[in-house]
């Protein structure tokens, strides 16, 4: 990719009304800065040897110099700049070796995902892909739906960050593409929005569902979402009932939840009660409203209390991963910040200590001649 351009004096009396105020406000290199910012902002690791070089003719330039066929060499307006740099080959496979990485490549030019966004995504589709290693068509479909994550973050990024953390959007971001189910239809789009809030929940499902889920924290609320959302937009009669049936059946659950096990917060038992009813009656054939109510009734206030703990076991090993996840991170940027110091005060020291410089009139490298004051 090759952009070029002329200064902001160039054809001024043609093409002055078209220029931006900051552009007629900075100067040449801030112009190339600028140009090279569009590389470096669109998907920076999708680019390599991102450069940037005045090729103004000058007084001395040859006769057959093309740019020298439209401009005046020398005169004021007719510097010339190039910035360029070459486009990354995107992974097309995923390596099983580093699927993080192929996951990363593969994102370079995903719309709408700030950097941030992909160092949180990426690895957690990687575990999930690993965790579907012996099924092809799990992990094809894993490949296949970062094409939906314009569509999935073009909602999100209209979340408070401070209500809904970016961790806690990359994670619904990753349990939705991982879903089979999950197509980014204009069902399922509208279910998504109706669960976030950013738009007025239907009567028939969201409301009744928002608030009998209200005590819950807000990352077991991202994976009840993640459950939900997949099963809209289905066209399958069958997958309509079964939403009915969670609906409907959510109330009288978390009712005998509670009943059973008298000491158990509301947030603990809203939170086990919609994900037994989750993963029994979302997909249909599953159990049926009698067996899954004969089964609930039968449990004991050790099982209830048994599978708040193990759900709790699950959210502390992530919150773990996260941790690790963020000080390795915290590590990297640094050891970055070190090495700038160090490549900073070398450059100083290399300016300060020099003796030789390349003399552009004679084309030939000279010895600096230093003031008394130099010498000093």
């Amino acid at each position: 990719m090759i952009t070029s351009f002329l200064d902001a004096e160039a054809h001024k009396e043609n093409f002055g009304e078209a220029q931006t105020k900051m552009w007629r406000n900075y100067n040449d290199d801030q112009h190339m800065w600028m140009t090279g910012s569009f590389f470096q902002f669109s998907a920076a690791e999708g680019w390599d040897g991102l450069k940037g070089f005045d090729i103004s003719p000058n007084k001395d330039a040859k006769t057959d110099n093309p740019i020298s066929n439209f401009l005046d060499k020398g005169e004021k307006g007719n510097n010339i700049y190039v910035v360029q740099a070459s486009k990354g080959v995107i992974a097309q496979e995923i390596d099983d070796s580093n699927p993080e990485a192929s996951f990363e490549s593969m994102m370079w030019m995903t719309p709408v995902m700030e950097k941030r966004d992909k160092m949180l995504f990426t690895p957690r589709l990687a575990r999930i892909y690993e965790h579907f290693k012996d099924q092809d068509d799990r992990q094809q479909k894993l490949k296949d739906g970062i094409r939906y994550l314009p569509k999935i973050y073009d909602n999100l990024i209209k979340m408070d960050q401070f209500a809904f953390a970016f961790d806690l959007q990359a994670r619904l971001a990753a349990d939705l593409v991982s879903d089979p189910d999950f197509t980014a239809n204009e069902e399922q789009l509208e279910a998504l929005k109706m669960g976030l809030g950013l738009k007025k929940p239907s009567k028939e499902f969201w409301a009744p569902v928002g608030q009998l889920t209200s005590a819950m924290e807000a990352e077991d609320k991202v994976n009840l979402l993640a459950h939900i959302v997949p099963r809209f937009g289905s066209g399958d009669p069958s997958q309509d009932a079964a939403l009915e049936t969670f609906v409907s059946g959510l109330k009288p659950t978390i009712a005998v939840v509670k009943s059973t096990s008298a000491t158990m917060t509301d947030s603990d038992a809203q939170l086990v009660a919609s994900e037994m009813l989750a993963c029994e009656t979302l997909r249909p054939g599953r159990s049926s409203r009698e067996d899954f109510a004969s089964w609930v009734g039968a449990m004991t206030e050790e099982e209830l209390n048994d599978c708040v703990s193990k759900r709790k076991a699950i959210r502390e090993s992530s919150k773990n991963d996260l941790k690790a996840f963020r000080e390795n991170r915290d590590a990297l940027a640094t050891k970055e910040e070190d090495n700038k110091k160090i490549f900073t005060e070398q450059l100083e020291n290399a300016r300060k200590e020099r003796t030789m410089f390349f003399n552009p009139e004679t084309g030939k490298m000279e010895e600096i001649k230093k003031s008394f004051f130099d010498r000093s």
